[in-house]
């Protein structure tokens, strides 16, 4: 199996900046380009559950949820005492953030409620159906493959 780390944030993301990937992309917010990196874990997971479907590769992606880590204290540095506060009824622990993962690695493959199907994005835990438009666009996901792929010509073994 392959587990993908994404995140709801990929919500933000409106596609894949295809003319800037080989850039510092400093012309881009940081969350813009947190986005666009979740959303490239969502559709990578989808094209190799399609692509490998027949040679017995589950790939899906999850959401963690809102981790208690490092992440968010450098992203809210100026309210972090306020952050802090309220961080106990939004964030869960490392530990919690770990569930959705586990499951997706080690859960009952299927196509029911409660199964982990190939190609799919869940949200803790095990929670299907949450992805955007864009994270579901197969032919993005088949381009975005394409890409890399050429990207890669060169450092085969």
């Amino acid at each position: 199996r392959v587990v993908s780390l994404a995140s709801t944030g990929h919500a933000m993301a409106r596609g894949v900046p295809f003319s800037e990937l080989k850039t510092d992309m400093k012309g881009q917010f940081t969350w813009t380009r947190y986005a666009n990196s979740k959303l490239a874990n969502i559709l990578f997971a989808r094209e190799l559950a399609r692509r490998y479907k027949d040679q017995g590769i589950t790939a899906v992606s999850v959401h963690p949820g809102v981790v208690d880590t490092n992440l968010y204290k450098s992203a809210f540095s100026g309210v972090m005492g306020w952050m802090d506060k309220a961080k106990s009824w939004v964030y869960t622990g490392v530990e919690g953030g770990a569930k959705n993962q586990l499951w997706a690695a080690t859960g009952k493959l299927g196509e029911k409620k409660g199964e982990v199907k190939s190609g799919e994005y869940y949200t803790p835990v095990g929670v299907a159906g949450q992805g955007t438009r864009v994270s579901g666009d197969m032919v993005l996901a088949g381009k975005l493959w394409e890409w890399t792929e050429h990207g890669l010509k060169g450092y085969e073994l």
